[in-house]
């Protein structure tokens, strides 16, 4: 038989075999044993992974060896060992090492082994794999290829400016650059999740990128207001020394034979609002101009002016007239920016001047075509006035009003207290007593200058003083100084018309008064009369004068 026996503990064991025959006979054999210490191998290291540049690993056995006499066997996976209780170890190379030790008991072999696996990152890499050809004003992608573990933080330079990047998390990435003249780009530095990369290492790899000078001015370059039926024009420079092609588009679609740097649509319609551009094709790729929005809107009214000014050498005179929604005056008939501030005509020189006029319903809204005003100046007529007659008629007379000018017209415009009149035969006028008033003659030469002449007041002179009657005329305060007042009786019961007149018999102001045998009481505002003496009139329904009564009008 072969029992056999584990141990559990270390110690001495006495291990005794009896052999009994079949007689009854027995014999005991005796022998000690000893059961070693157990050997647990275990030990410390000071990471797990490190980077290649300045690495150091510290690996320190915290085996239980109890009493014994052991010793000790690292592994350190790059082909090296030690035999110390604890080691420093730093790796030439990057890569991945199983680091083993032995430990092993001197008095009675025994052994154990233990492993762990630590990592030495490399330093990361950029290189840069693309140069190119770009237009002035578009992007280039320089395809940038890196080493290492993500995510990565990389900063690169134009020579100049320094740009970072953090959080790429891919091998492969694109770096979108808009340079405007020839320009080297070259990773600075990088850094990936374990480690820095060497910068003199980074500084080799570059990429050049050559830009084709271009500049597109495009009018306009916002937004183009047109009216329905006018014509809308788009006009582009392009300027550079590379060949090219044009290609006008509508938003962002071609417009077929649209390939020159205008674009015009005679005919607006609705349907051409949009936003358009002008393509420059080139061998270094394709360029747009600004975008320009088009607003195609109704036809305004023309705005209601006139069309020729006449005005007279050094006269004095205002702005030019026009009325719209929203005016713009131009001194051409196209091109310009309109201003919204009528001009005022330079009379100084005689001669003819040209303006133009538009209209809008707003601000923001397209512009009806320009219409032109011209302005006439030239040197004033003469005019004089003969009078045959007494200006202050008595019943039954006449007087006679005859203008003379020196313009080569035979219409002369009479004005009676301010209010056109008409011309009248041979430029003269012939009066009588019922058409009192203040005259004015007007000459116009061909040019549309105008002279008036002086005024002729045209009155009924008033012979004697008061009329006295059996109903008397009261008038007070006399003198008077803003405010006239007086009564009348008049026992006819009829209406009658009271009259302010001065002493020519003008008309000031009238009253029209129901008289009865109850005195009626009346006023009359005088504060703008000049200081003279004026009379206060009743006149009947036929017309004469029943009373008048003569008052003095104070300062």
């Amino acid at each position: 038989m072969h029992p056999q026996k584990i141990y559990n503990n270390s110690g001495s064991y006495v291990v005794s075999l009896t052999v009994t025959n079949n007689k009854g006979c027995s014999s005991t054999s005796t022998q000690t044993i000893v059961i070693q210490p157990k050997i647990n191998a275990t030990f410390s290291l000071s990471s797990l992974t490190q980077c290649i540049t300045n690495n150091s690993f510290t690996f320190t056995s915290l085996s239980a060896i109890g009493n014994s006499t052991v010793s000790y066997l690292w592994n350190l996976g790059d082909g090296t060992t030690s035999t110390n209780a604890s080691v420093t170890k730093s790796y030439n190379n990057p890569g991945t090492y199983l680091v083993s030790l032995t430990v092993n008991n001197i008095t009675s072999g025994c052994s154990d082994v233990v492993s762990r696996i630590i990592t030495v990152y490399p330093k990361p890499t950029a290189s840069l794999t693309s140069s190119g050809t770009i237009c002035q004003g578009n992007s280039f992608v320089i395809n940038t290829t890196l080493s290492g573990t993500p995510p990565f933080q990389l900063a690169y330079s134009n020579g100049s400016q320094t740009f970072n990047i953090s959080n790429i998390n891919t091998h492969v990435y694109g770096i979108s650059v808009s340079p405007i003249i020839n320009t080297t780009y070259q990773i600075t530095s990088l850094t990936d999740a374990q480690c820095a990369a060497n910068t003199a290492d980074l500084l080799n790899s570059k990429s050049t990128v050559t830009v084709t000078a271009i500049s597109i001015t495009q009018q306009p370059d916002s937004v183009k207001l047109a009216c329905i039926g006018n014509a809308l024009t788009l006009q582009a420079t392009i300027n550079t020394n590379a060949t090219y092609t044009l290609q006008w588009q509508k938003d962002a679609i071609n417009i077929t034979g649209a390939t020159s740097n205008i674009l015009t649509i005679n005919n607006a319609k609705l349907a051409d609002n949009g936003v358009y551009r002008l393509a420059v094709i080139m061998p270094c790729g394709i360029v747009y101009s600004n975008e320009t929005k088009v607003i195609v809107e109704p036809q305004p009214a023309p705005p209601a002016f006139l069309a020729t000014v006449g005005l007279c050498q050094n006269e004095i005179t205002g702005p030019l007239q026009a009325s719209g929604n929203y005016l713009r005056w131009y001194t051409a008939a196209t091109g310009g920016i309109g201003s919204t501030v009528a001009p005022v005509p330079n009379t100084s020189i005689i001669g003819t001047k040209q303006y133009w006029v538009s209209n809008s319903n707003s601000s923001n809204s397209c512009e009806s075509p320009r219409y032109l005003i011209t302005v006439n100046v030239s040197t004033p007529p003469t005019i004089n006035v003969i009078v045959n007659g007494n200006l202050a008629i008595q019943p039954s007379q006449t007087v006679q009003l005859t203008a003379t000018t020196n313009v080569n017209t035979n219409i002369i415009k009479w004005y009676k207290n301010g209010i056109y009149v008409g011309p009248s035969p041979n430029n003269s006028i012939t009066l009588h007593i019922q058409d009192t008033g203040v005259y004015v003659a007007e000459a116009t030469n061909l040019e549309g200058c105008s002279i008036k002449s002086k005024e002729f007041i045209v009155g009924r002179r008033i012979s004697g003083g008061n009329i006295p009657t059996t109903n008397p005329l009261v008038l007070y305060p006399n003198p008077a100084s803003t405010i006239v007042s007086g009564y009348f009786e008049n026992p006819l019961n009829e209406d009658a018309e009271i009259r302010l007149v001065n002493m020519w018999g003008q008309i000031l102001q009238t009253k029209t008064v129901k008289f009865t045998s109850i005195r009626q009481r009346f006023d009359f505002i005088v504060s703008n009369l000049k200081a003279d003496i004026y009379a206060i009139e009743v006149i009947n329904s036929k017309g004469f004068s029943t009373a008048r009564n003569l008052f003095i009008k104070a300062n």
